[in-house]
């Protein structure tokens, strides 16, 4: 057996979606879907493309009229940019309503929403809203449907595959629009490891970094750690298979194109991309229910990539243009883990400016 974990087994569930050739024998040791392959940067499309708001609510605007669609509506800024555009379109073109879904976690106060969500459902006028309570434990790793979907896929990425299922099963009838790849958009090339592994900080970097944090009132301690332990922990490596895995790791994170144009093109390209694609695709198909991803549409994404004036605003700036205004002030600014990532936003953007 090799030091990272050895080969798996395969099982029918693997061959019979096809998701275990995406993942390398590193990768399933580690628990982490690497890139390991510099991929295009080329242009997406090479056709005229309207602005970015623009070409959203076009993809929108397909799936709308192909039938009933459901928004899967966590009342973070990804799912509240496309209920807004959804909803927007829908009354422009005499098409029917979105319909939210929600998840409901009454045995995780943390995970509560409902205020948010509750603002944003009548800010647009919506009669219809789907809420689905989660039984305590249903949705947990080791619980009864993550073990489900363990079965029927087998190797899949991401791990938190299985809170699909509930939205899924929640939209039976329509196709459930999901607001995955608003982080890859919106966060992805500005991480920190990247930056160090890139070289686009200064030896300097952590005492700069330091100085900048404190002047705002942070808290520097967890940041510099992260800055110097990029690498996962995964205890369970022998420390052969820890140093191997901490090289396939940075050979991910440099991978990573250098300007943000660049890796919104390679991003929805990239091997963990069609990872993940693939197991939507797995569990969709097993639910029956079509899933579609409008943030990651190549004409949106492309649009984006040529719409210099984006790269440079702060995410809820971006959020506030793309919606036209209608995502709610306190839903911008709202502090949780939206301010987490402007945050890492802002002192990445920081970070490239010392170069």
């Amino acid at each position: 057996m090799d030091d990272v974990g050895g080969q798996s087994g395969s099982s029918p569930a693997f061959e019979q979606h096809g998701l275990l050739e995406y993942f390398s024998p590193i990768e399933v040791a580690l628990g982490l879907k690497l890139e390991t392959r510099v991929g295009s940067t080329d242009p997406l499309l090479d056709r005229p493309l309207d602005d970015p708001a623009e070409e959203l609510r076009t993809s929108l605007a397909r799936l709308l009229q192909s039938g009933p669609v459901s928004i899967a509506f966590s009342g973070g800024l990804d799912s509240a940019l496309l209920l807004v555009a959804a909803v927007e379109v829908a009354r422009r073109e005499g098409l029917p309503l979105p319909v939210p879904v929600s998840l409901r976690f009454d045995d995780a106060p943390e995970a509560n929403e409902t205020e948010y969500q509750r603002g944003m459902i009548e800010e647009l006028g919506l009669d219809q809203w789907c809420i689905v309570r989660v039984e305590p434990g249903e949705l947990d790793y080791a619980g009864s449907t993550a073990t489900h979907v363990r079965q029927r896929l087998g190797l899949h990425w991401p791990p938190a595959t299985h809170l699909m299922v509930p939205l899924l099963r929640a939209s039976r009838g329509t196709t459930l629009v999901h607001g995955q790849g608003g982080d890859e958009l919106f966060v992805g090339w500005r991480t920190w490891p990247g930056l160090w592994a890139r070289r686009k900080v200064p030896s300097r970097g952590h005492r700069v970094l330091r100085g900048w944090i404190r002047e705002r009132g942070g808290h520097t301690d967890a940041v510099v750690r992260a800055l110097r332990h990029p690498l996962p922990r995964a205890a369970w490596l022998t420390s052969r298979g820890r140093v191997r895995a901490g090289r396939w790791t940075l050979r991910s994170i440099a991978i990573e194109p250098g300007t943000r144009p660049e890796y919104l093109r390679w991003r929805f390209r990239s091997e963990r991309w069609r990872a993940f694609q693939a197991t939507m695709s797995a569990v969709s198909g097993s639910e029956g229910v079509p899933i579609a991803f409008p943030l990651a549409d190549a004409s949106f994404v492309e649009a984006l990539a040529r719409t210099s004036s984006f790269h440079e605003l702060p995410r809820d700036a971006v959020y506030e243009s793309l919606s036209r205004g209608r995502i709610p002030v306190h839903l911008l600014r709202r502090v949780g883990r939206h301010g987490v990532w402007r945050c890492r936003g802002l002192i990445a953007s920081r970070l490239v400016s010392l170069r």
